[in-house]
């Protein structure tokens, strides 16, 4: 729900999707804010296992491939997802620095 609609999104819509009444939600996580940091500790902890196995890696160019993979949404098998297409193509830019 949260990447769908942004952090604004109602928690009784965020609740629902999870399957819990929206006081289980709020009794977890009382504020929107320790959600959010909830969700994105869960996702940085992922990135951090996902660098950690492309170090390891015997071949480098390949565990830096496979990370990329992993964290950009480029997959061998179904394809770039739209936001990895849209960087590609030059959707998506670089901000100015100037």
């Amino acid at each position: 729900m949260l990447a769908e609609r942004g952090i604004d999104a109602p928690l009784e819509a965020v609740a629902k999707q999870a399957g819990v009444a929206i006081g289980t939600l709020c009794r977890h996580f009382p504020e929107r804010g320790d959600l959010i940091d909830a969700i994105l500790d869960e996702k940085t902890a992922g990135w951090a296992e996902l660098a950690r196995q492309a170090l390891s890696a015997d071949d480098a160019w390949e565990g830096l491939v496979r990370f990329l993979e992993r964290t950009c949404g480029c997959r061998r098998e179904t394809g770039p997802s739209p936001g990895w297409r849209a960087c590609r193509t030059g959707g998506i830019r670089p901000r100015s620095t100037g």
